[in-house]
């Protein structure tokens, strides 16, 4: 734990693989997920109060926010995980919990499985919103 070797930048631009275009933009498709929830924003707007004032005020907060946690949480993988480790591992942050927080690495499972019904519920409630649209115009 606690190795910067990867965070180099002599070492970290290293090409241990081949480019190919399918990886590339399989890699766009997945690092798209952590940003559509951006979507649906648009459903929920007429949920807020006084949207003026708070729509700015959540984006200005959870912008830096989200970037924040993303940011520092790639640097804590790459530090505890070499970049073989990162990919073939089934779950990062699981096999993270496991590398480092020992007997309580039970707590990874559970935040993975909290942040996955949160997107659930995200999703719901906007889905709830748009479903009228679509079959209101059939």
């Amino acid at each position: 734990a606690g190795h910067y070797y990867w965070l180099e930048p002599r070492n970290a631009f290293q090409p241990w693989q081949e480019p190919e275009i399918g990886l590339m933009a399989l890699a766009f498709l997945q690092g798209s997920f952590a940003y559509a929830g951006w979507n649906f924003l648009n459903y929920v707007t007429e949920e807020l109060v006084n949207p003026y004032r708070n729509l700015p005020r959540a984006i200005f907060i959870s912008i830096p926010l989200v970037t924040f946690v993303y940011v520092f949480a790639n640097i804590a993988y790459v530090t505890a995980m070499s970049p073989m480790e990162l990919l073939e591992s089934n779950a990062v942050a699981v096999t993270f919990g496991e590398k480092l927080l020992g007997v309580m690495s039970w707590i990874m499972p559970i935040s993975v499985a909290l942040s996955t019904f949160g997107g659930v519920n995200g999703s719901l409630f906007t889905s709830s919103r748009s479903v009228p649209l679509v079959f209101g115009s059939l």
